[in-house]
């Protein structure tokens, strides 16, 4: 994969700092055959409110460097920086939406996915954690399905409870891996038309 740099400042200026900064990253994987490079040479700066799209063919290294952004995973070479620092590991400023639907706490209801996340992410009290909580399942069109167990759910509605859980949290950054690719086409222009509205609502990254 080789994203050449869009004409941005790679480290930001005063009036425009970068929230996110690749700087020539590369990750390479050893394999049986020798090392295979995923991504290779990669470099922009997003800002803050702004939204970046990869677009490539399967395999070509795009999840491999959301998960690297995500913390996930440490590139080869190069470096991702948020707000100036080196990324080592996950956190909460960056929340990533999978493409696969067993992203849930199957043992915790819809309700109880996104009251833990803010329980734990930001650490809130139960009580406050599960208003923001039924706030969001609300926004996302799920507040007759607190009480449900993801097991019971649709796809778009788990990848709703994901979305909501993802938002709840307030994150700097948010990361999508297609998570509307195994959905039906109705559903999966629904929930692109529904992410869309609270991306601008909320001015995300």
């Amino acid at each position: 994969m080789n994203l050449a740099p869009r004409p941005v400042d790679l480290v930001g200026d005063a009036a425009s700092p970068s929230l996110l900064t690749l700087d020539r990253v590369s990750i390479s994987y050893p394999t049986r055959d020798g090392i295979l490079t995923a991504v290779e040479d990669v470099s922009f700066a997003l800002s803050a409110g702004e939204r970046l799209v990869l677009l490539g063919p399967s395999g070509c290294g795009k999840s491999t460097l959301l998960r690297a952004v995500g913390g996930f995973l440490k590139p080869s070479s190069g470096e991702i920086r948020m707000d100036g620092r080196p990324i080592g590991a996950p956190g909460p400023e960056r929340m990533t939406v999978f493409q696969e639907f067993d992203q849930l706490l199957p043992w915790r209801t819809v309700l109880g996915n996104v009251r833990y996340a803010l329980e734990r992410g930001k650490s809130l009290p139960r009580r406050e954690a599960e208003t923001v909580a039924r706030g969001w399942l609300e926004r996302v069109g799920l507040s007759k399905f607190v009480d449900t167990f993801p097991h019971t759910l649709s796809g778009g509605m788990k990848q709703r409870v994901a979305i909501a859980r993802a938002f709840a949290l307030e994150p700097a950054l948010l990361l999508m891996d297609e998570p509307f690719a195994a959905l039906d086409a109705l559903t999966r222009r629904q929930m692109q038309d529904e992410l869309l509205k609270l991306c601008e609502e909320t001015g995300s990254t």
